[in-house]
Order: structure tokens, then sequence, then C-alpha cells
């Protein structure tokens, strides 16, 4: 089996040589130019790995002030079929500022009573939520709303969820070990 893979690398080989108009090396050089070019994909990958670790470890540092610090100028972000459940899961979204495209299709939270008119309250410079135009009609009908009492409550419950959430994730966190701090984190890698 091993003989037939080697057969078929060296075969390729001599392919890509007579394509390139090239001739094709004899065995033993074509032995040891697929042995050079298995040790040198063996060097980048070892040291893909190490940058890997490098920009892991910088994410990490930035993100502990939040994520909105690492990409400040994120303006769209497509989050399909995340198996996002409530509007509190959407508030981190809250910080980044120049949002103006979001898609949460096939996810539960789109089909929410009050979603659209949520995420149009919640976002001032959305202009497309799940591939449609919010229209200024659409932003006001959202302001309104949300002055009502219903529309407070649906607020209160929206924050009360999300500081639950958060202080769960916080409590998992710190139970398995993970915080953000130098032992790793959510973006660090296992060694």
């Amino acid at each position: 089996m091993i003989k037939m893979k080697q057969r078929r690398q060296r075969e390729e080989l001599q392919m890509y040589y007579r394509q390139m108009g090239r001739p094709a090396p004899s065995k033993s050089h074509s032995d040891r130019s697929l042995r050079h070019m298995r040790t040198q994909l063996e060097l980048c990958l070892e040291i893909l790995a190490h940058c890997d670790r490098i920009v892991d470890d910088k994410l990490q540092a930035k993100t502990k002030n939040g994520l909105e610090a690492v990409v400040p100028n994120l303006s769209s972000i497509i989050l399909t079929g995340n198996n996002l459940q409530e509007l509190s899961d959407l508030e981190p979204l809250g910080s980044f500022t120049k949002l103006e495209t979001i898609c949460l299709l096939i996810n539960p939270v789109s089909t929410k009573t009050n979603y659209r008119e949520y995420m149009a309250y919640k976002f001032p410079h959305m202009r497309l939520l799940d591939f449609r135009k919010i229209k200024q009609k659409d932003r006001q009908g959202a302001q309104e709303f949300f002055r009502t009492k219903q529309g407070k409550d649906i607020l209160r419950e929206v924050s009360k969820k999300s500081k639950l959430s958060a202080a769960a994730a916080l409590a998992a966190e710190a139970s398995s070990g993970k915080g953000l701090g130098s032992d790793g984190g959510r973006f660090a890698n296992p060694v």
C-alpha cells in the first residue's frame, strides 16, 4: 500500500515536471524531492501553529476589555443557525456601535414576538436585519413601542435574563478553571 502511494506521488511529480516543460527527475532525485518537500511542509505547519498561538494570545489579551475593542469597525455579522434562543442572547452585540447588517435567520430568537422591533430599537444604525431593510417607519414604531408599558417590561426582562446568563457564564468558567487569566480561556490553544 505504501509503495503504491509512493509510486503515485512519483507519477504526479513527473506529470508536474512534464507540464512545466522540464525533464522528469530520476527516481532517487524524485524521492529526495518528496522528502525535502515533506520536510518543508512540516516546518511550515509548525510555524503556522506557532503563529496561531501568538494570535490567540494577543486576541485573548485584547478581548479582556471586550470583543468590540478588537473589531471596533464591525459593520456586518451573520449568525445564521447558531441556536440563539432569547433576545438577551443578543445583548453582547449592543457594544458594536457600527453594526449595520445583522442576520439571525434559522435561530429561534428570530421567531420571538417583537424581535424585529427590539432589533430596530437596540441597534439604531442597523440598516438590514435578516436581509430586509429597516425603514425609518419601522424604527419610529419600535421607539414608540418601547416607550409603552409592554415595551418597557420586555426591555426589563431582557436585561434581567442577560445579567443572569452573564453571571452563569462567569460561574461556569470559574468552576471549570477556564477564566480569562493566563491559564487559558476561550481563545487559548490547548497545549
